[in-house]
């Protein structure tokens, strides 16, 4: 979406607020409408308005952080040794997406070497394993753009819910392809293994609102 002016951004907020307090527009419609709004100020900084709390969310260059318009902070960067200071949570979390379902491929992969495998070597199931959790967080800008219409939907349901669900898909997937799709060979896992990575993907991740 292209950018609009600040005073423009906070105009078209307080427009959807009042057609939301009036009814024109539901909760999850005034949450979506102010999501796609984005402000580029003087410095090129990036802005946009939480809809949940009224206040201005600032683009760092990763993520959108709590900020201001005119502070000092707004219109420089985050010292890069900021980022040593957190939790570490967002390098956990990138390590369990990416590094670990490289493991799982690769240990997938010299199970199927064993000697005695009907189907031979399996090489296109760690591709998939390995290589869909890669696609989504390299192109994950795009991949949010199609996943934020949606988001309305999915925030109406608590996290541990959504991720009690994408832990089952394996499980539930592989037995309806087992019961159903008459096999257990290759072909089913690798099926299995695609739907569950998209489907888990698309009900825990909660996409950015894009430049």
């Amino acid at each position: 979406m292209q950018g609009i002016t600040l005073q423009q951004l906070w105009q078209q907020y307080q427009q959807f607020r009042a057609q939301r307090d009036t009814q024109q527009i539901s909760q999850q419609q005034f949450i979506a409408q102010v999501r796609q709004l984005q402000a580029c100020d003087e410095n090129g900084t990036w802005w946009m308005i939480d809809p949940q709390a009224g206040t201005y969310l600032r683009f760092d260059g990763a993520r959108w952080v709590p900020g201001m318009p005119g502070a000092p902070s707004a219109a420089a960067p985050p010292p890069k040794s900021s980022r040593a200071t957190g939790c570490g949570c967002g390098n956990i979390t990138r390590f369990m997406g990416l590094v670990v379902p490289l493991i799982i491929a690769g240990f997938w992969t010299l199970y199927t070497s064993i000697p005695g495998h009907s189907e031979g070597v399996d090489l296109i199931t760690p591709l998939i394993v390995g290589g869909i959790p890669l696609a989504l967080w390299k192109f994950r800008r795009q991949v949010d753009a199609l996943l934020l219409p949606f988001e309305p939907i999915r925030s109406r349901y608590p996290r541990p819910l959504l991720m009690g669900v994408a832990f089952a898909l394996p499980v539930v997937l592989g037995w309806m392809f087992a019961s159903f799709g008459g096999g257990s060979g290759y072909g089913s896992i690798r099926f299995t293994s695609l739907l569950s990575i998209l489907g888990a993907h698309a009900l825990t991740r909660k996409p950015e609102v894009q430049l």
